[in-house]
Formats: C-alpha cells, structure tokens, sequence
C-alpha cells in the first residue's frame, strides 16, 4: 500500500485529545484541535489528578522528551505516608484494591489538572482552536469528514476524533447506543491553600488521608511543589458517597438550586474538629459537587471516518483513579494505530477497527475497577467513632 497523508480533526482540548496531538506530532501526521471554551481556564477543571505507570507510560510514548520531562517536573511532591482514618482521625486498617499499584509498577504522580494541561498545550497550541463548538458533521467521501462550527467556520479531516468528555455531543448524536449512566453517589471536591489553615496537624500538609465514614469517604492529599514561586501549595480534598448521606437527590442537584457549603457541612457533621476546619478553610468557588456517572463500553458502531477516546466513549466514577489514564491509554493506541495507516501499513477502517477493539477491552477493566472502588467507598460502614 502507498503512504496515505492524514488529517485528524480532534473535538476537545482535555488531557486525551491533548496527549493524542502529541501522539500524532511525534509521527508525522497533521492535526487541528477544537475546543468549546473560550480558553483553558474559563471553567474549573479539577484539581489533583494521579497518573499512575498506564497514564505515565502513555505520556512518555506521546510526548517529545521535553515535554515530559516538563511535566513530571510540574507535578506535586510525593506523599510521605498514606494513612486509613475513620472521620475522628484514629487510624483504621482499610484499603482499596484499585489503588494498590503492581509491585513493578512506578510510583503515581500527582498532578495538578491545570498545570499539566498548560504543558501539554506548549507544544501544540498552534494548532489548537479555543472557543470552536462543535454542531454535526458529515460524510463527504471514504477519506473526508467535515465538521461544522456553531461560528460558521468548518474542517475537513481524514478522521474525527471525539474527545470532548463525558457529555460528548458527538457520542449522543452518532454513538446513542453508548449511554451514560448516573449512580446513586455523589463527589464534592475542593482545594485549600496551605495559608489558609496553618492549624492541621503536620501530616496534612505531606500525606495522604482517606476516611473512611458512615456512608461517605474522603480523600485529602497534600499538593506541595518544588518551585512554589509559581504555584501555591494546596490541600486537595474529595468526599464521595451515596446520595443519602448529602442529603441530595439526583433530581435536586441537576436543579442547581443547592447550597453546595450547606450540604458539605451537613454530611461532615460530627466529623473531627481540623476536617471541618479545612473544609470550610476552602475558598468556596473551589467547592464543586458533581452527580458520579459511568458507562459500559461498547464498539462504537458509528461513522467510518469517526472515533472517541476518553470519557466521550468510557465514563467511568472517580473512585479508582482510573478516568484520565483510561483516556491517555486511549491515546497511544490510537496514534501507533494511525501511524501505520500513514505508513501505509494499514487501511484506516482496518486500523480503527483494531484500536477501538482493544481501547473497550482495556476500558472494561478500568470501569470495572472504578465501579468496585465506588462500592467500597459508598458502602455505609459506620466508622463515625
């Protein structure tokens, strides 16, 4: 077969579709990227992250040396312990399977969301196009898909990639057969800066916690960074649990009309007095409480000039850590898989075919992992004493 000169058109500037842009600048082949937003900061997009050896592995296949290299050095210091406490802060013997790394697996990293996704867009925010909404897309021939912008504009590319996250409208209007599936739980996430609340005992501000509570449990975890000149250091903290123990329905929160303070300080009630502190320390535009959602993959019986990554094809909850790697996996696999399409090595349809096989194979797994982690964190266990 002769070589094949491809342009992918890429639906969303998050940490997926970023990573593929490296995937694909590393091999050669063109690409736009189209992001609703305005820009990367116009609206909050989480906090700590923990990329572990599937999400770092990936990373370093995409990203030129430098460009790694600049992201491991954005990351926060590594915790010094990790303790299990119940919400009275005395110590318990309870873990997660899903967080256990394999013994020949390398340390997770702690990233901060935004300041990796500023080093990933160094390299390729030429191409990447902020304030684009995404409408519909046609056919054209076997090698062109076009795709309409709310503003007018249009692209024209090889291939379209949604990765435009968990409400793709992509997914909805030419995959419906992948559906998202809300659970009964719930996530409130926030952040306080270290000068915020000087009072924590010490190992807040180096280790990791988990608490495990009557219903609800919480990660907090210390972000601390060599270079603090150009990021203050911050107490990442997340509770998760079943709706009822929020006080919230799915119904009431989609209405928007909850006071998201009100509902934290009500499930923290009788809660040890520095947790209390450091949750109300937060700033409360930090404060974000989202409804937890997951999927079952599926092939993506869709468009031939059309494929997902990432939460756009895999929602999956929180509780396993698994989300982002999931989609940055997802994002090697399909710049190899492209690569030997331009090389002429493979038809694309071929090519996609492969890819979107093994991307549900290993997403299964991960959705599976994160649902069980979900249980064991939801699972109304009193621990209050």
């Amino acid at each position: 077969m002769k070589k094949t000169s491809l342009h992918v058109a890429i639906i969303g500037a998050g940490l997926g579709g970023l990573c593929l842009a490296h995937g694909l600048k590393k091999h050669g082949i063109s690409f736009s990227i189209f992001e609703r937003d305005d820009s990367p900061t116009s609206r909050p997009q989480g906090y700590r992250i923990r990329i572990d050896h599937t999400g770092q592995s990936a990373l370093q296949h995409c990203l030129s040396t430098s460009a790694y290299t600049a992201f491991v050095s954005s990351c926060a210091l590594p915790s010094t312990h990790v303790q299990t406490l119940t919400p009275q802060l005395k110590l318990i013997d309870r873990w997660v399977e899903a967080w256990t790394a394999n013994d020949f697996d390398s340390p997770d990293l702690k990233a901060d969301r935004t300041a990796m996704r500023q080093v990933l867009l160094e390299e390729v925010q030429d191409r990447v196009y902020f304030g684009k909404k995404w409408m519909h897309c046609e056919v054209v021939s076997t090698k062109l898909i076009r795709s309409y912008f709310e503003d007018g504009s249009t692209c024209d590319a090889t291939l379209l990639v949604a990765a435009d996250g968990a409400m793709s409208p992509i997914r909805e209007k030419y995959m419906p057969h992948i559906q998202v599936q809300p659970t009964v739980n719930q996530c409130i996430y926030g952040k306080t800066l270290f000068d915020q609340i000087t009072t924590l005992p010490a190992h807040f501000y180096t280790d990791t916690q988990i608490i495990f509570g009557n219903g609800l449990s919480a990660i907090i975890e210390a972000m601390s960074f060599e270079d603090r000149s150009s990021r203050e250091p911050y107490i990442y903290w997340a509770i998760i649990g079943h709706e009822q123990y929020f006080g919230v329905t799915k119904q009431v929160h989609e209405s928007r009309t909850i006071d998201v303070d009100q509902i934290l300080a009500n499930a923290t009630a009788g809660w040890h007095a520095d947790l209390v502190a450091l949750f109300r320390a937060a700033d409360s535009a930090s404060v974000v409480m989202t409804s937890v959602k997951t999927s079952t993959p599926a092939l993506l019986d869709t468009l031939p000039n059309l494929t997902a990554l990432g939460d756009a094809v895999h929602v999956m909850s929180p509780a396993a850590g698994l989300g982002a790697n999931t989609a940055l996996h997802d994002a090697r696999l399909l710049s190899d898989c492209l690569s030997r399409v331009q090389a002429g090595e493979k038809e694309l349809s071929e090519a996609l075919g492969w890819y979107e096989k093994a991307m549900i194979c290993h997403s299964m797994a991960a959705v599976a992992a994160s649902q069980k982690g979900g249980q064991t964190l939801s699972n109304p266990t009193d621990n209050r004493e």
